[in-house]
Order: structure tokens, then sequence, then C-alpha cells
């Protein structure tokens, strides 16, 4: 502690302690300034942390709606694929359609040698008219 042993001495040292004062208040109130600023940029940052938050959680949301629609589609693709598969088995192999086109290549011969009814009166009387003109 300071001891003044007059007046003077305590004239001299008010001015002094009222310059260190103004000086450590204008350090508080740049201080409380940048304190303020601070605080601003962390709400600025919370509030970002805030969106990106919600917006992550609608795009996951989005994704996870998406994928379960793909699954019930390939769900939904496998079992046509099984359906198909079932339905081949039912069709006519390469050697079934052989065999029928055998069948066939023997029965049109036949059929190109048979005539019917109406086609042979229509021949006899085409026969008979030429045979009448001939003679």
């Amino acid at each position: 502690m300071v001891d003044f042993q007059n007046t003077q001495d305590l004239k001299e040292f008010i001015p002094e302690i009222s310059k260190r004062i103004n000086e450590n208040v204008q350090r508080i109130r740049l201080l409380e300034e940048s304190i303020n600023s601070i605080e601003s940029r962390i709400n600025t940052i919370e509030q970002n942390f805030i969106e990106f938050a919600e917006e992550n959680n609608k795009n996951k949301n989005h994704t996870t709606s998406d994928l379960s629609e793909m699954r019930d589609k390939v769900i939904n693709l496998s079992v046509d694929v099984q359906k198909i598969n079932r339905l081949t088995g039912k069709l006519a192999n390469k050697n079934d359609i052989k065999e029928i086109q055998e069948y066939v290549n023997l029965i049109m011969p036949m059929t190109s040698k048979f005539v019917t009814k109406k086609e042979t009166e229509t021949m006899i009387k085409e026969a008979i008219n030429q045979q009448k003109y001939n003679l």
C-alpha cells in the first residue's frame, strides 16, 4: 500500500489511478465486445448445425423411404421372375418343336394328295366338258 505523506502526492496519484481505471474500463469493453462477437458466431454456428441436422434427418428419411420402395420393387421383380420361370417350364422346348415339325411334315404331304368331294366333282365336270369339246 502506498503511504501518502502529503496532499501533493495524493493529487498526483489520483489522475494516474483514474487513467488506469479508464484504460481498464476500455479493455473490459473490448473484451465484452469480443465476447459478444464470439457468442454471436457461436449462435450462428449452432443455428447452422441445427438446420444441417434437420436437413440431414429429412434426407435420411427420404433415403430410407426410397430404399424401402426399391426393396419392394426388387421383391416384386423376384416374384415376376419366378412366375416367368414357372411359365417357361410349361413351354415347349426345342426337341418338342422339332418333333411337332416332323409330324407336320409327315401330315402335309398326305393332305396335299387328298381332295375334297367338291373338288372331285368339279374336276369330273371339267373332264367331261373337255371331252365334249374334243369330240
